[in-house]
């Protein structure tokens, strides 16, 4: 089953009488006209990956590496704890 992408827009119909759509997050308005709805659904599926990448935040190794000493420290564990392989 598709999944509704319709949900981040809104639509009505502009003073001038051509059919518009709105993208609820940013606000950027589109026409509906020949194409239908398909530039406003590609603007959705941009705009949402925008934001996963906007919640993106990098790795600070040197915090990591603090971080991973002290519970070392602190809970005694054995310094071949960090040789450990991950799933």
């Amino acid at each position: 089953m598709a999944r509704r992408t319709g949900r981040a827009a809104a639509g009505a119909a502009a003073k001038d009488g051509k059919e518009k759509g709105r993208c609820l997050k940013c606000k950027k308005e589109y026409e509906a006209g020949n194409s239908g709805t398909s530039n406003m659904l590609r603007h959705i599926i941009k705009c949402r990956d925008s934001e996963k990448q906007a919640d993106y935040v990098p790795l600070d190794h040197d915090k990591y590496r603090e971080k991973l000493s002290i519970s070392i420290i602190k809970h005694n564990y054995p310094f071949s704890y960090v040789e450990h392989e991950g799933t």
